[in-house]
């Protein structure tokens, strides 16, 4: 078989960056949201690519930005940067702009190249003033779609001939619980281009790609990536602004493609509500007259994981008093949840004599374990149990 392998590049190590200021330094190192190898995947494209017009989509906190700014220092290159990000304020603390350690960086430093930092519009609305021959550019946004595929699609005709792409997040789906934040991944796996991966020995979550000439000649199959499902719907305000820039450089099949993506994700998501919505509604009927009728007793919840957490806010919420949560012997690892104390089944005393159990837990093995006691219990059913926690989530947010 004559198949194409992927490239690797040889890592760069930034050499001096432990000599800048330390405050600065530290907020770099817990900051940057990059593994040190993953930095220096990025550093060595840095190095070997000689870029002389770098864009940044996606700041966060500005720790990423600081290492590109210090690896061009270090390496000494000439390049205009710009760092783009639709919010103003870090995301993890509003109290901080986005950037800021970039800013501090600048500051440590007395940097002297050229960095612009563009807040609070999306991508397409800064391109023109960016300009074109981008010949470097990191997407690392939200990582749900429709995100980084979007802001790649806008970028595209800006960028030069041979630009390298770097994305990050490429395995983040399969880490943290993060199901949904495979856009870098579906990116990188629809577009036509020479692609690096240094694949060791777990998947990397960085990964890049060199554009070519079959890059534009295939671009639809990166417009037809968008019709996966959207983990979130972006307003009607930003589709006409991302819309416009594809009919401005892309055919209309291209436009086509992705007002069809948009209208099944609007769609898809309304009904989704509305199914939660009616969900939601015949859970809270059942449970307030289960709870009605039992709102003087002594409660006790088996389970003291994510359902009984949920049971335990909605029974809250109907002033419904909950004394503890019970767990199997040899599962009360904890004393307390929520704030309430944590029995093991057998160490349940003639005090509990009057309580009653509620199940919170999905486990089946609890079915016959309250079955086998004198104590009396609801056995809620699990799909119930699911339900109920996403009620609640629904109110949380």
């Amino acid at each position: 078989m004559n198949m194409k392998t992927y490239k690797k590049v040889e890592g760069y190590t930034l050499k001096s960056l432990h000599n800048i200021d330390k405050n600065v330094f530290n907020s770099i190192k817990d900051k940057s949201e990059m593994l040190d190898s993953e930095v220096e995947f990025l550093c060595g494209l840095i190095r070997d690519n000689k870029p002389k017009k770098i864009v940044e989509v996606g700041v966060s906190a500005g720790g990423t930005t600081a290492v590109i700014l210090h690896c061009l220092s270090e390496l000494d290159y000439q390049c205009e940067m710009y760092s783009v990000d639709l919010s103003e304020k870090y995301y993890r603390d509003i109290n901080k702009n986005s950037g800021y350690i970039a800013e501090d960086y600048k500051l440590a430093t007395n940097y002297k190249g050229n960095h612009k930092l563009l807040l609070g519009k999306v991508l397409p609305e800064q391109l023109e003033q960016i300009g074109g021959d981008i010949d470097f550019i990191i997407i690392d946004t939200v990582h749900s779609l429709p995100g980084e595929v979007i802001d790649f699609l806008a970028a595209f005709p800006y960028l030069s001939e041979n630009a390298v792409v770097v994305l990050h997040d490429t395995f983040l789906h399969y880490k943290c619980h993060a199901r949904s934040s495979y856009a870098t991944s579906i990116l990188y796996q629809s577009v036509t281009a020479d692609k690096y991966l240094n694949n060791q020995s777990e998947y990397p979550n960085i990964a890049a790609f060199t554009i070519n000439q079959d890059t534009e000649k295939y671009i639809l199959d990166v417009f037809n990536s968008l019709i996966i499902t959207w983990s979130f719907v972006i307003d009607d305000d930003m589709f006409i602004k991302y819309r416009n820039l594809y009919a401005k450089y892309y055919g209309a099949e291209a436009v086509r493609l992705f007002e069809q993506a948009f209208e099944a994700a609007k769609k898809f998501h309304s009904e989704e509500k509305d199914i939660r919505n009616s969900n939601a509604a015949e859970v809270k009927k059942a449970l307030e007259y289960i709870i009605d009728k039992y709102k003087h007793e002594n409660i006790l919840l088996y389970g003291a994981g994510e359902y009984g957490k949920s049971l335990l806010k909605f029974m809250s919420k109907f002033g419904v008093k909950v004394s503890g949560f019970v767990v199997s012997e040899g599962h009360a690892t904890n004393k307390s949840y929520c704030g309430l104390p944590v029995y093991s089944i057998n160490e349940l005393t003639s005090e509990f004599s009057d309580c009653i159990i509620f199940k919170a837990a999905s486990s089946n093995i609890i079915d016959t374990t309250l079955k086998s006691l004198s104590y009396k219990s609801v056995v809620l059913p699990n799909n119930f149990l699911m339900s109920i926690n996403s009620y609640i989530k629904s109110i949380d947010e």
